[in-house]
């Protein structure tokens, strides 16, 4: 995995680091994490850069809904991820309404997060929680790189 891709991030409502461990390319799918006041966040992050990118997620997801939820539904992977992101208000055009995965089929973005407090981010181990939690969020990662065309 290349590098870190340090940033200062600030907004009216916080300021915090981040840092993204990515190729950086137009496919990125950045494994990151943002550090605020008591609280670490890591993330999995599709960057939607390209409309053509999310109808390929889409339309995986359409293809094998099995394969989908067996990646998000996964017990280690839902035990300490979160799916967040913003939805579509009704089925994307041209995917059944009444499609098994029509709410994974509404989203518009594919991150998942894990939170930490500031006291397990300062502790001895943190670096090893770091490693195993991009593990397990290693399988959607791979799922939505593969469905946009790109190597994992």
């Amino acid at each position: 995995m290349p590098g870190p891709v340090p940033g200062i991030c600030v907004s009216p409502a916080r300021a915090y680091t981040s840092t993204m461990y990515s190729d950086m390319t137009s496919h990125s799918l950045p494994f990151s994490e943002a550090c605020e006041r008591n609280k670490v966040t890591l993330a999995c992050v599709f960057q939607m850069r390209f409309n053509e990118d999310i109808r390929r997620i889409r339309s995986a997801i359409a293809d094998d809904p099995g394969k989908w939820r067996s990646v998000a539904e996964d017990g280690r992977f839902s035990k300490r991820h979160k799916l967040v992101g913003d939805s579509l208000k009704r089925p994307p055009r041209g995917f059944d309404p009444e499609h098994t995965a029509i709410e994974e089929l509404k989203r518009k973005d594919f991150i998942s997060i894990e939170n930490f407090s500031q006291t397990t981010a300062c502790s001895a181990g943190f670096i090893d929680m770091v490693a195993e939690s991009f593990e397990i969020a290693s399988p959607l990662v791979r799922f939505l790189t593969e469905a946009v065309g790109q190597r994992f």
